[in-house]
C-alpha cells in the first residue's frame, strides 16, 4: 500500500515546486488504483508506504522500492491511494535540493551495478544515457566552436538547449495559470534542467568511482 507525499512546507518556494514539478521523483496519481507491477510514477514512496509482514517475509530484506519489484514479480499487488498521505520536509535551499539529487544520481548508478536485471535499473540505465549524451553533445558544440573559431556550432547548442526548454516550459501552462504565477513558467523549467544535470553529474561520478575502485582491485 502506498500513497502520496506532500511538501510540509506549503508557503516555501521550492517545497511548492517539489510538489508541483512535471519531473516529480516521487508517486504522482490522483485516483485510487490497484498494479500488478511497478509503473513510472505509478508507484509506493519509500516515505509513504506499508507492507503485510507475511509478504516482505518473502523478500527477506527491505531496500525501498526494491521489494516492491520484487513482490509484484510474485503475484502480489500494489495499492495506490491518495486518500493515504503524508506531510514530508521537502529540502528547503537551491544548494541542499541539488546535493539531494547528485546523490539521488549516485544511488542509481549503484542500483544499475548491483541490479541490473531490474525494472528501476532499467530507468536509471534510460535516463542517465539520455542525459550524458545530451550534455555531452552540448559541451562538445560549445568546444567545437571555439577551437573553429566559429559561432554556428555553438549557435547550434544554444538552440537546441532552447528547444528543449521551451518544450518544458509547455508542461507548466497549466500550473501557471491555476496559481497565478507566471513565475513559476520560467523558474520551473530552470530547475527541472538543474536537478537533472546534477542527477547525471551524481550518477557519473559515481561510476567512475567504481571502476576506480575495480581498476585497483585488479592491480
Amino acid at each position: 500500500m502506498g500513497g502520496l507525499v506532500r511538501g510540509y512546507d506549503q508557503e516555501g518556494f521550492l517545497s511548492t515546486y517539489m510538489d508541483e514539478t512535471f519531473f516529480n521523483a516521487k508517486p504522482v496519481f490522483r485516483w485510487r488504483r490497484e498494479e500488478t507491477d511497478l509503473s513510472l510514477l505509478n508507484f509506493p514512496a519509500g516515505c509513504n508506504m506499508a507492507f503485510k509482514r507475511s509478504a516482505l517475509d518473502k523478500v527477506n530484506y527491505f531496500d525501498d522500492l526494491d521489494p516492491v519489484e520484487k513482490l509484484c514479480s510474485r503475484g502480489f499487488k500494489i495499492v495506490l491511494d491518495p486518500e493515504v498521505s503524508v506531510y514530508h520536509q521537502h529540502r528547503t535551499s537551491l544548494r541542499e535540493m541539488l546535493k539531494q539529487h547528485f546523490k539521488y544520481g549516485r544511488g542509481g548508478t549503484l542500483l544499475i551495478i548491483a541490479k541490473r536485471a531490474s525494472k528501476l535499473a532499467g530507468w536509471f540505465t534510460s535516463y542517465l544515457i539520455t542525459s550524458t549524451f545530451a550534455i555531452s553533445a552540448k559541451i562538445f558544440l560549445i568546444f567545437f566552436g571555439i577551437w573553429l573559431k566559429s559561432w554556428w556550432p555553438i549557435r547550434l547548442g544554444v538552440n537546441f538547449a532552447a528547444i528543449i526548454f521551451a518544450i518544458l516550459m509547455t508542461f507548466y501552462i497549466g500550473t501557471t495559470i491555476r496559481t497565478r504565477s507566471l513565475s513559476k513558467l520560467i523558474l520551473y523549467p530552470a530547475l527541472d534542467v538543474t536537478r537533472g544535470i546534477f542527477f547525471t553529474l551524481g550518477g557519473i561520478a559515481q561510476l567512475f568511482k567504481e571502476l576506480g575502485q575495480k581498476t585497483r582491485q585488479n592491480l
